[in-house]
């Protein structure tokens, strides 16, 4: 009908790459006979709406792999497929911390540019920092090479952003969750450390 008032949403291209959801409510313009001639109407940006949705739905398909996976792969790659939906995660894993082996071991491990990681002691680089902090750590090139002049870290930085939440169980840190990105292209965010689940085992 052309008195007809439309609420629509959709997405609008940042300049900075950015996706922005907008809801736009629209009342038409009629003519003195009746007819249309265009709409006027409102935007409301609910992009912070539309990711605490996604939030919620990443965190309520890991709660359900929890209770339905067969093994703990199954768990994790459900758990990596609930984070790529928040945020830059091809490549990214899980660390594990064995405090009677003193190892930290890499049960799921998705990178581009290696295969595996042995299980190893704790030694200066990033997982190991966020095992030893117990805090999440966001670290673009500039924050890794500021930690690695304080002696916190050993080595460059392997891609461009690094990523890594501690995760916890019964109260105590059991291990690190962690994604890289080596594209300037593709970068991480303060957000997306935010976001990361902190318990899935």
């Amino acid at each position: 009908k052309n008195g007809q008032a439309i609420d629509i949403e959709h997405e609008l291209h940042a300049q900075i790459g950015d996706i922005v959801h907008v809801a736009t409510s629209a009342m038409p313009i009629l003519s003195p006979d009746g007819k249309r001639t265009g709409y006027r109407g409102v935007d409301k940006n609910i992009t912070e709406r539309k990711f605490t949705e996604k939030v919620q739905e990443a965190l309520r398909s890991i709660s359900e792999s929890a209770l339905a996976a067969p093994d703990l792969n199954s768990l994790l790659s459900a758990v990596h497929a609930a984070v790529k939906t928040l945020m830059p995660a091809d490549n990214f894993s899980f660390a594990l911390y064995n405090d009677q082996t003193g190892l930290i071991s890499f049960p799921y491990y998705v990178d581009e540019r290696s295969t595996a990681l042995p299980a190893q002691t704790p030694g200066l680089d990033p997982t190991a920092y966020v095992l030893r902090s117990g805090k999440p750590l966001l670290a673009p090139p500039e924050v890794h090479r500021q930690l690695e002049r304080s002696g916190v870290l050993k080595g460059g930085p392997a891609g461009v952003d690094w990523l890594g939440v501690p995760l916890r169980s019964g109260g105590r840190i059991i291990g690190v969750m962690a994604t890289q990105t080596y594209h300037e292209a593709i970068r991480l965010s303060e957000r997306d450390r935010d976001t990361q689940p902190k318990s899935v085992m």
